[in-house]
């Protein structure tokens, strides 16, 4: 497995990776995502990162989500850029996993205080 990173600083963005990939969007429900340059236009790296990935645009990034799958997508072109070697299936940048979603309460749950 190699893995190469031409800068570190922009390592961290690894991790936000693996946090997106899980459950896609749909292909039906995937529209197009926002353009990076519009959003992060005056802003240099790392902070056009931040600026993309926490704008409005992307809808709160909930997991499965639209704005999930452009914040994924944006990442993993980025990685692309850095000329990191996709691992995951298929040759992507991408690594699915489950995640549980949602909780019933049942008649056995309590909240006690003090």
């Amino acid at each position: 497995m190699k893995l190469r990173l031409k800068s570190v600083p922009n390592a961290g963005l690894t991790a936000l990776a693996f946090l997106l990939a899980a459950a896609p969007v749909s292909a039906q429900a995937r529209t197009s995502c926002p353009s990076p340059a519009a959003l992060t236009t005056g802003f240099s790296s790392p902070m056009a990162h931040i600026r993309y990935l926490a704008d409005d645009a992307l809808m709160g990034r909930e997991t499965g989500s639209q704005g999930a799958w452009c914040a994924a997508e944006y990442i993993a072109a980025h990685f692309s850029d850095l000329d990191l070697v996709p691992i995951g299936p298929g040759d992507t940048y991408f690594q699915p996993f489950p995640v549980r979603a949602g909780t019933l309460l049942g008649s056995e749950n309590h909240l006690r205080s003090g």
